[in-house]
């Protein structure tokens, strides 16, 4: 680092007795900051293989640690090791199968110390490298962090969540809504803070809704962390969390413990998609909870156990299975459940009614009538994009526009109706 403010020192050890003897203190001197770093993710046979190197006077690599003011260290790399060292110590697990003495396998800590009290303090005065910053800031250190991971597997969300700045901050607040914690998906390294950070970068691209649909961008990784940099400095539109806020309150009211049923990634986008839809454009939506929470709990369990060749829920689960980022697999999903919830609840009306469909209409009218023309005696199987959708009570006499009040026909069935109803 070239930074003025920043000091690094070199050629700084440790002995795993004096790096305790820290973590230990009342505070701790031994920080583990986990709103950058990942999760604690290693399993004790892994813990147990960092012991028997310690065991064998292995090298188990530098730790990088920043000095706080007050005499604290936060480890900026080399939590995992740090943690499994303390973890030993302070008795949660033993020794495993591959010890480097046969006596001391399957022991405790307490066990070294009162009979093989060699291999206790070979395990206290082990020396462990350290590099020290000094006096850097949050960004700086969220900085060295992420370069120190170049070689290390780091998964996106942990990328992502090591970033710095005000659309971060607020990502991490709509994280803790109820909403996610209800969902039958574990925040494992950050993920519900991801998914976050993808329906905040869909609504960005999203404000204004087209009439043929949502506008879906992609929500992989760099598009996100493009929208990071955007509004690192600045706040995003308060109309957009105001609108994430109104949705998210919609899912966990209508779904409540239901949510557990959503056990997949590429099921919440799709979700939180449909429910931000029907909230801009449909005027009782809010009222339907117990109908939205019935048609999630089927379409979900169809989706999961469908065993037909074909269909939307084959074609769902084809989408998902190809891509969860992607803006032609997110959009495939999207349609599909937006189609099939409308066709099951056909008697919803738009906010502003006029004489055309709804895209989200149309989808239900086409799914439900199997892309067959419903003229007389007719059958054709239609594209969507060539379909015509009519009114069955004309809308001159009254009749609204909802899916009940709509049938499927080609261009030739749709040109014999009356003229008043043409378009419609």
């Amino acid at each position: 680092m070239t930074d003025e403010n920043v000091v690094i020192g070199r050629g700084v050890n440790f002995t795993i007795e004096q790096l305790y003897k820290l973590y230990e203190q009342e505070p701790t001197k031994i920080l583990f900051n986990t709103e950058y770093q990942r999760s604690y993710i290693w399993k004790v046979p892994k813990k147990q293989l960092l012991i028997d190197s310690i065991m064998r006077d292995y090298d188990i690599n530098k730790i990088f640690l920043r000095q706080m003011k007050d005499g604290a260290y936060e480890c900026l790399d080399g939590q995992q090791r740090l943690r499994g060292i303390f973890d030993f110590i302070d008795g949660l697990f033993t020794l495993g199968e591959r010890s480097t003495d046969l006596a001391i396998q399957g022991k405790y800590i307490a066990h070294l110390k009162n009979l093989y009290p060699q291999f206790y303090y070979k395990l206290l005065y082990y020396k462990i490298d350290a590099v020290v910053v000094y006096q850097a800031q949050e960004e700086i250190t969220s900085d060295i962090f992420l370069r120190l991971q170049e070689g290390i597997p780091l998964n996106s969300p942990e990328k992502l969540n090591a970033m710095r700045g005000k659309l971060r901050n607020k990502i991490v607040e709509i994280s803790q809504d109820r909403f996610w914690q209800s969902l039958g998906i574990e925040n494992y390294r950050f993920g519900h803070r991801y998914l976050c950070a993808q329906v905040v970068s869909l609504e960005l691209g999203n404000i204004d809704l087209p009439t043929s649909g949502l506008h879906i961008t992609n929500i992989k990784f760099p598009n996100l962390r493009q929208n990071y940099q955007l509004y690192k400095d600045v706040n995003p539109p308060q109309k957009l969390l105001d609108e994430i806020d109104e949705t998210l309150s919609f899912l966990h009211k209508a779904l409540g413990t239901k949510a557990k049923i959503i056990k997949r990634r590429g099921d919440v986008i799709p979700l939180y998609l449909l429910a931000s839809y029907l909230l801009k454009r449909y005027a009782s939506i809010k009222q339907k909870g117990d109908k939205f929470k019935d048609f999630v709990e089927q379409f979900l369990t169809k989706v999961y156990g469908y065993s037909y060749e074909y269909g939307p829920y084959f074609d769902y689960r084809d989408a998902r299975s190809r891509s969860t980022e992607s803006r032609k697999s997110v959009g495939k999903g999207f349609d599909i459940m937006l189609g099939k919830f409308l066709e099951f609840a056909p008697e919803l009306r738009l906010k502003d009614e006029k004489r055309l469909f709804d895209y989200g209409q149309r989808l239900a009218i086409y799914f439900r009538d199997k892309g067959k023309c419903q003229g007389h005696g007719c059958g054709k199987s239609l594209n969507f994009d060539e379909a015509e959708f009519h009114h069955i009570k004309p809308w001159h006499e009254g009749g609204p526009t909802t899916v009940e009040n709509g049938l499927l026909l080609c261009s030739e069935c749709h040109a014999k109706q009356p003229k008043f109803s043409e378009g419609t």
